[in-house]
């Protein structure tokens, strides 16, 4: 089995790691077979729990909605194998420290100005403003936006306040290519993890 994808999230209280890991795919001839769904392992970081364990689509970990996730785990049963995790790719908020804002999901996100690069036809730089925003409870959350100027996030802030700072969140949310689960595999997972 292959490791993969790491996830490190908080549902109220309570804070998770989740590490996939999907099998081989071993195949003769020209075509390989590719794994359809990997397995999940979650353990509580609050205390020494046992890991869970749900299977999700291929590659989904880190492309599941907060919601999803968060649905993930509380459907998730009792692993016979218990997975150590640490969690090594959350969002540290002393590198974010400044302002913050809450989603409609009351999860906290940070943002920063940065400056990013597009290569031109021949060869030059040519920098503009953005702004990076991270979600501090979910560390698959996440999305860079290109500004017009330097001045429109302080604009936008100071017209709108938390909400103009929502509305980006919530636009990288709908257009980060998040997933919820899909009915159809939330039913065939149940009845496999109840074999």
């Amino acid at each position: 089995m292959a490791l993969h994808d790491l996830r490190v999230f908080r549902d109220g209280k309570n804070w998770w790691v989740a590490q996939s890991l999907t099998a081989a795919g071993a195949g003769w001839g020209e075509t390989v077979p590719m794994p359809t769904s990997e397995g999940v392992f979650f353990r509580k970081l609050s205390e020494d729990a046992s890991s869970l364990y749900y299977d999700i689509p291929a590659g989904w970990l880190n492309r599941l909605s907060h919601a999803a996730i968060v649905q993930a785990v509380r459907q998730a049963e009792p692993s016979r194998i218990q997975f150590p995790i640490t969690p090594a790719n959350a969002p540290s908020r002393d590198e974010w420290r400044g302002d913050l804002v809450k989603d409609d999901e009351g999860l906290e996100w940070a943002y920063r100005p940065l400056t990013l690069g597009t290569v031109l036809p021949d060869g030059s730089v040519e920098e503009s403003p953005a702004v990076e925003f991270v979600c501090l409870d979910d560390s698959a959350l996440k999305g860079t936006l290109r500004l017009s100027d330097a001045s429109v996030l302080e604009s936008l802030k100071a017209q709108h306040g938390d909400v103009g700072l929502q509305a980006i969140v919530a636009t990288i949310k709908k257009s980060g290519g998040y997933f919820d689960l899909p009915e159809d595999d939330e039913q065939r997972l149940r009845r496999r993890m109840s074999r």
